[in-house]
């Protein structure tokens, strides 16, 4: 059984006869009977009855019809696996960020990173501080970015880069109108928290980062 076999078998069902399944497929109407032939020498069953109306699906033809599909999508998928440039292997990132920096800080750094490194396929969530801790504890993310660390086992935490804050005050007026409370830490680095392994951490982008937000 091969790939053009299964096609071939569902290009028939869509055209509704081996001479319109012929011409979709852009080979003879001897070519497609010959594939089916050999497909239900293969499966040892019988896949369609034909007649002047067409061709009908068998039982046994009905049964195969969700493999064949599943056959087409896993060669599409491998075939998209390799064309990826460099012959990369897709990889996979989950990474969560805080509220206050996914936009614009957090979406500059992912369009760059897509950019820059087509082969990985990144997932991303915004949300409080507390839940994306929470996440990458049950592992339900790779990393984190976030501006207070908390150094919990098994996390590693990395800083990213660190944060100008600039006091401005009006000349017209001597004391002024706005008092902010930051905490008991000051928001002043981006941190980067994470389960990563070291070779994970070294093809994890931060050289990207600091370069997409000093």
């Amino acid at each position: 059984m091969d790939i053009e076999q299964a096609r071939t078998f569902l290009e028939i069902i869509h055209a509704g006869t081996f001479a319109r399944a012929a011409e979709r497929l852009h080979v003879t109407q001897t070519t497609v009977t010959a594939r089916v032939q050999a497909l239900e020498s293969a499966l040892n069953c019988r896949l369609f009855v034909r007649n002047r109306a067409g061709a009908k699906l068998t039982k046994s033809g009905e049964a195969f019809v969700s493999p064949a599909k599943n056959m087409l999508e896993a060669w599409e998928q491998a075939k998209q696996l390799c064309d990826i440039s460099d012959y990369q292997a897709q990889q996979t990132l989950s990474i969560g960020g805080e509220i206050s920096l996914w936009n614009p800080i957090l979406i500059d750094w992912l369009l760059a990173m897509s950019d820059d490194m087509p082969h990985l396929v990144i997932n991303s969530q915004v949300t409080t501080t507390d839940s994306l801790y929470q996440s990458l504890q049950k592992q339900e993310v790779d990393a984190i970015i976030v501006h207070s660390p908390r150094y919990l086992p098994g996390l590693i935490v990395e800083q990213i880069i660190e944060e100008k804050l600039i006091h401005v005050v009006s000349k017209q007026r001597k004391t002024p109108d706005l008092f902010i409370e930051w905490g008991k830490s000051l928001p002043c680095s981006l941190i980067v928290v994470s389960l990563l392994t070291a070779e994970q951490r070294c093809n994890f982008p931060l050289d990207l980062w600091r370069s997409n937000t000093c």
